[in-house]
């Protein structure tokens, strides 16, 4: 990887850790049914509405992507995500959140190139 890639990778994970974290917040019974967390105002037919329904689903993919990513990363790195992504706080009693958090962000890039998402 190109040291002016990185910048760009890591946008692109933590995007992606955006869209796990809106995601979260849905209503499991929404979520079930397929609902996404944004309500579109602009509908109708033609391009713009069809933009709106593949950006919602590339969003609901990274999310599902990420959750199943998380599920096989240790309690440690999921504990730093939830922390900087869902508001929760959480104080590790051996490590630093901030360098847990790091390790996750690795985590998280391997698993979203393991499912060609980056």
């Amino acid at each position: 990887m190109l040291p002016s890639q990185i910048p760009d990778t890591l946008t692109t994970v933590k995007y992606a850790l955006e869209c796990w974290a809106d995601w979260q917040k849905i209503d499991d019974t929404k979520r079930e049914l397929g609902y996404s967390q944004v309500n579109f105002y602009a509908t109708g037919t033609g391009w713009g509405h069809w933009v709106e329904d593949n950006e919602t689903s590339y969003e609901m993919q990274l999310a599902e992507a990420i959750d199943a990513i998380m599920e096989d990363m240790s309690p440690r790195l999921t504990t730093a995500i939830t922390h900087f992504h869902v508001a929760a706080v959480f104080t590790p009693k051996r490590t630093r959140i901030e360098d847990d958090y790091q390790d996750a962000l690795v985590a998280i890039e391997v698993g979203m190139r393991a499912r060609d998402l980056l």
